[in-house]
C-alpha cells in the first residue's frame, strides 16, 4: 500500500515536471511537442533581438528564435538559430529580414521567399537583411525639417529686427505722413465738387450723348454702306458692258479675216492685191533705172532761157 502511493506520487511528480518545462518553453516561444528545423542566419548587428523572438511568413507565424550567439572572430559576428516548425517548408534564396515588430521596437524576423522549387534543409543557413524601424524613419524625415525649422526662425528673427528698426525710423513717419496727406486730397477731389466728381460727371455726360446719338450714327453707317455697294455695282457693270462690247467686235473682226470678207480679209487670202503690188514694184524700179540714165527725157533745162523742141 506505502509502495502504491510513492509509485502515485512519483508519477504526479513527473508528470507535474513535464508540465512545468513544457510550460516555460512555451512562454519561451518554443513548443517542446513540435517537430523543429534549425535554420542559421547571421547579422552584423542584432539590433535588441532576443531569443523567443517569433519567425513570420507572409504575416503568419512559423517559428521563433531558439538561440543568439555574438561571434567576434567571424563577420558577421551575430548568429542566431532559427527554429522552424517541421511543416513548413522555407524556398532556397529567401531572406530572413530583421524589423520592427512593434511601435515600441520589439524586434522579429520575417520570412521574405523566394521563387525557388528547392528548400533549406535542417542547419542550412539563410540570407539576412535589416529594415528600419518607424522611429528611425521619422528620425531621418523629422531632423533635416528640424534644421530647416531653424534655419526659418533665423531669417523669421531677422525679418522681424528689420521691420522693427523700420517701423521706428523717422522716414518711414514721413511717408506715412505724406500718404495721409495724399488720401486726404483724394478724398477731398472726390467729393462733391471736386475736380474727379467733376470729371466723373462730364464722363458720364458724354456717354449719354453718345448713346442718344448711337441710332442715328447707326442709320448714317447704313446709309453710307448702302451707297457704295450702289456706286461699286454701277461701276462693275458699266466696265462689263464695255469689256463685252470689246471683245464681240474683236471676234467679228477675226471671223471676217478667217472668212476672207472685208478689207484686212481681202489683203490676207486675196492675191489679186498682192500681184498689183508686185507688178506696180517692179514697173517703179524700171522707172527710176530709166530716170537714172536718161534724165534729160524726163528734165529740160536751157541755159540761155530758150526751149529745145524736137
Amino acid at each position: 500500500m506505502k509502495r502504491s502511493i510513492e509509485l502515485k506520487i512519483g508519477i504526479i511528480g513527473i508528470v507535474t515536471l513535464a508540465v512545468l518545462i513544457w510550460g516555460i518553453n512555451y512562454l519561451k516561444g518554443k513548443n517542446i511537442l513540435k517537430r523543429e528545423k534549425t535554420i542559421y542566419a547571421f547579422f552584423h548587428d542584432a539590433q535588441g533581438l532576443e531569443p523567443s523572438a517569433s519567425i513570420y511568413l507572409k504575416g503568419f507565424k512559423i517559428g521563433y528564435v531558439d538561440e543568439i550567439q555574438f561571434l567576434p572572430d567571424e563577420d558577421p559576428s551575430i548568429r542566431v538559430m532559427l527554429s522552424i516548425y517541421k511543416n513548413y517548408n522555407i524556398p532556397e534564396n529567401s531572406l530572413a529580414e530583421l524589423y520592427s515588430d512593434d511601435l515600441m521596437g520589439t524586434k522579429a524576423i520575417r520570412i521574405l521567399p523566394a521563387e525557388s522549387s528547392r528548400n533549406l534543409s535542417d542547419c542550412d543557413t539563410i540570407e539576412t537583411g535589416f529594415a528600419p524601424d518607424l522611429l528611425s524613419k521619422l528620425q531621418q524625415e523629422i531632423l533635416p525639417l528640424l534644421g530647416n525649422l531653424e534655419a526659418l526662425s533665423y531669417q523669421i528673427d531677422s525679418a522681424a529686427s528689420g521691420l522693427s528698426a523700420l517701423f521706428g525710423s523717422e522716414k518711414l513717419n514721413a511717408v506715412l505722413n505724406n500718404l495721409e496727406k495724399i488720401t486726404g486730397q483724394l478724398s477731398s477731389t472726390m467729393e462733391k465738387g471736386g475736380a474727379i466728381h467733376q470729371s466723373m460727371l462730364n464722363v458720364e455726360s458724354i456717354t449719354s450723348n453718345i448713346r442718344q446719338k448711337n441710332d442715328a450714327v447707326a442709320a448714317s453707317a447704313d446709309h453710307i454702306r448702302d451707297l457704295t455697294e450702289s456706286f461699286s455695282a454701277m461701276v462693275e457693270d458699266s466696265l462689263f458692258v464695255r469689256i463685252s462690247a470689246v471683245v464681240a467686235n474683236l471676234h467679228n473682226v477675226l471671223e471676217q479675216v478667217e472668212e476672207g470678207s472685208g478689207t484686212l480679209g481681202k489683203i490676207i487670202y486675196n492675191d489679186t492685191l498682192y500681184n498689183n503690188l508686185e507688178v506696180l514694184t517692179r514697173d517703179l524700179d524700171i522707172l527710176i533705172n530709166d530716170l537714172k540714165e536718161s534724165p534729160e527725157d524726163y528734165v529740160r533745162i536751157s541755159l540761155f532761157g530758150g526751149s529745145k523742141k524736137d
